[in-house]
């Protein structure tokens, strides 16, 4: 099975996309246009990975795959947030 990513397009409709449909949709744009749909899709995908990372502490046997979720958890975290500043800062989110 493929996985499907629910991620808003630059217009801020939600799609379902797969990780290949992403890749496809930014092959085709560059600039101002490559940059909000590249962030636009990169921040659901890091919360994708937020969501699995936690569960990993309740349901996870290995201390090193806990270790990794921690990091998971607080990189992916930093990253939205800085993503989503990026959104303002470059006047895509008005």
């Amino acid at each position: 099975t493929m996985i499907r990513y629910d991620v808003p397009d630059v217009h801020g409709e939600h799609d379902d996309m797969t990780m290949e449909d992403m890749v496809h949709a930014l092959e085709c744009l560059e600039g101002d246009a490559f940059d909000e749909a590249f962030i636009r899709m990169m921040i659901p995908h890091h919360q994708g990975a937020i969501d699995m990372a936690a569960l990993v502490q309740s349901s996870a046997k290995h201390p090193e795959l806990k270790q990794l979720a921690d990091d998971i958890l607080v990189a992916q975290q930093r990253e939205i947030d800085m993503m989503q500043q990026w959104l303002v800062d470059w006047g895509y989110d008005e």
